[in-house]
């Protein structure tokens, strides 16, 4: 797939490829940003187009969470895991008390983006893996683990 950049100028790839041109603004954000070409984003979209989202924070867990077990703790505790959220299906997902302390703690702020990133979100949701919060100055998860929603919904940015 061809990459194209917001600017519309020609990208520079640096050796983190995950954005294009990488010197950044003085609000800590990068000067250009990859986006899907327009002739990708014409074929239509699967989500609406937004042009906004806001910082919420992380999700909690969908599960119960549960204390680790002795084993747990002698082989995963290097890793910083505190909890364990158990999936029906038997599976599960180890958590941090750092990822537990982010849970609902967004800035609150909205950011809004470029034309072309929202068409990218609503072309190819799973485009990114972060964003940019406007408020806090810094790159952030997006996903169904991120810590954005889109303006007036509970959507998850990226999913």
């Amino acid at each position: 797939m061809t990459r194209c950049t917001v600017s519309g100028q020609a990208a520079v790839e640096p050796e983190d490829a995950s954005v294009p041109n990488a010197a950044k603004r003085s609000d800590g954000q990068f000067v250009d940003h990859w986006v899907l070409c327009e002739t990708e984003r014409a074929k239509g979209f699967v989500r609406p187009v937004r042009d906004g989202y806001v910082h919420v924070g992380a999700p909690g867990a969908k599960f119960p969470l549960r204390e680790l077990t002795p084993e747990e703790h002698e082989r995963y505790d290097r890793f910083g895991y505190v909890k364990f959220e158990a999936y029906p299906d038997g599976a599960g997902m180890f958590w941090t008390q750092d990822r537990l302390d982010k849970i609902g703690k967004g800035c609150g702020t909205r950011t809004l983006m470029p034309q072309a990133i929202a068409e990218t979100y609503a072309r190819k949701p799973d485009y990114y893996g972060s964003t940019f919060c406007c408020g806090c100055g810094k790159y952030l998860p997006v996903g169904s683990y991120g810590e954005f929603v889109w303006d007036g919904t509970a959507e998850r940015v990226g999913t």
